[in-house]
């Protein structure tokens, strides 16, 4: 390692992104509602995978409720329920092989905040 210094700061950023992401999702499965958690796995998607214009992102990645629901740490009947939330919302909209979300920064808002979540759907 001491004779590939640039590999060896990659491979300890990769390390620590990892890491990061593990300490979110045990923070979340601990502290937020699966609504909540079902916005952070959209919303982190939609940042990792969206393309499109700020209205309306499209991830173009073929995931059923199940897998969301795995992803969020949650049940396939309780995904099903928070999609069906936002998708009544006009949030957005779940397709065999794309989830189009029309407003990227309320699902933000969402994942962020709990309280925010259920004065708005509850």
């Amino acid at each position: 390692m001491s004779t590939l210094p640039d590999f060896s700061l990659d491979v300890s950023r990769q390390v620590g992104k990892r890491l990061q992401r593990i300490e979110i999702r045990v923070e979340d499965l601990i502290f937020r509602s699966a609504e909540s958690r079902i916005a952070r796995v959209i919303a982190m998607l939609v940042d990792d995978f969206g393309s499109g214009e700020r209205g309306q992102i499209s991830v173009k990645l073929k995931l059923t409720q199940a897998e969301i629901a795995t992803l969020a740490g949650c049940s396939r009947l309780t995904a099903g329920l928070a999609i069906a939330i936002f998708r009544k919302q006009g949030l957005l909209a779940l397709r065999a092989g794309q989830i189009k979300v029309f407003d990227a920064d309320t699902m933000r808002h969402c994942r962020d905040n709990d309280a925010f979540l259920k004065s708005r759907y509850h």
